[in-house]
């Protein structure tokens, strides 16, 4: 069986051009998902974490469910006073977005494909095509025999 590190990557298409996306190395795996976790942080920060549970909250009291209310609001406050950090799904759910895909678009391809910025990157990846490139990623870093559905 292969290791990880025999493959190298693969090839992502991204409007007009075919870009190599490699496969990182430990480090630079954790330097990717460390920057991700830091971008995608303010969604989830104070005013993103609040925003997101407005709904439950707003149910809350519209219920008139002060405990609950209290006890919620209370646990949202302990989050963001702490810090915590975020969670792996939180994680992977930014890296679907469009900043989250051009971001790791632009870390696996800086050394193959320097003449492209991120900012170029950016500017191809919309909201419409982020999922479909999130997945054309996975599938240029998987190596072959651990594709879904291969033996």
């Amino acid at each position: 069986m292969a290791s990880q590190s025999a493959h190298a990557g693969g090839n992502v298409v991204i409007g007009d051009r075919t870009l190599f996306v490699r496969v990182l190395g430990l480090r630079e795996e954790n330097a990717l998902r460390l920057e991700l976790s830091r971008r995608a942080k303010p969604a989830y920060g104070p005013g993103g974490l609040f925003q997101k549970m407005a709904p439950y909250t707003d149910w809350l009291k519209e219920q008139k469910r002060a405990a609950e209310f209290s006890i919620v609001i209370g646990r949202i406050t302990e989050v963001a006073m702490f810090d915590e950090p975020l969670t792996d799904a939180a994680i992977e759910g930014f890296r679907m977005t469009p900043e989250g895909v051009a971001a790791e678009i632009y870390f696996r391809t800086r050394q193959t494909h320097a003449e492209l910025s991120e900012a170029d990157i950016r500017a191809v990846v919309t909201t419409a095509n982020a999922v479909e490139l999130h997945l054309a990623i996975l599938g240029a870093i998987t190596p072959p025999e651990r594709e879904p559905g291969k033996e």
